[in-house]
């Protein structure tokens, strides 16, 4: 993440937690689920960590710790709702369909922080050129 920067470190885990989602919701045996667990969640840590350092990179300490506990809200929300789900989907559709849904809601909902790490990525290294060739400019040597 640091030789390539913040997006391609963010693409390269959103692409490693669907392709897990999607292998989870595939299996068909114990074996096959429980290596697509261990991906799923080494992936999901990834992205997580990803999430950390962008945050970190862009709010000040006075706020970091708020930020931080916002980014952890969906954990509390799954306290009150997470039973009420688990029950809708293992009625319905079953238990696959639960990982085949974050393999399609994860990718939607991230796209647009990618194109913004992306953006910010852009504009830095357009900074960057333009203050080298400023300084060549300026330099006696």
């Amino acid at each position: 993440m640091d030789i390539w920067g913040r997006d391609v470190g963010f693409a390269l885990a959103l692409v490693g937690f669907t392709i897990g989602a999607i292998i989870t919701a595939a299996c068909n045996d114990v074996l096959t689920y429980c290596a697509a667990s261990v991906f799923l969640w080494m992936v999901y840590d990834m992205l997580s960590y990803v999430m950390f350092v962008v945050i970190a990179d862009h709010f000040p300490l006075s706020t970091r710790g708020g930020v931080f506990g916002l980014y952890q809200t969906p954990w509390f929300i799954t306290t009150w709702i997470g039973a009420a789900a688990a029950t809708a989907y293992l009625e319905g559709a079953g238990w696959q369909w639960v990982f085949g849904t974050f393999a399609i809601i994860c990718p939607i909902t991230r796209i647009p922080l990618l194109g913004l790490l992306n953006k910010n990525r852009k504009s830095k290294s357009k900074k960057r050129q333009i203050a080298q060739e400023g300084s060549k400019q300026c330099s006696p040597w």
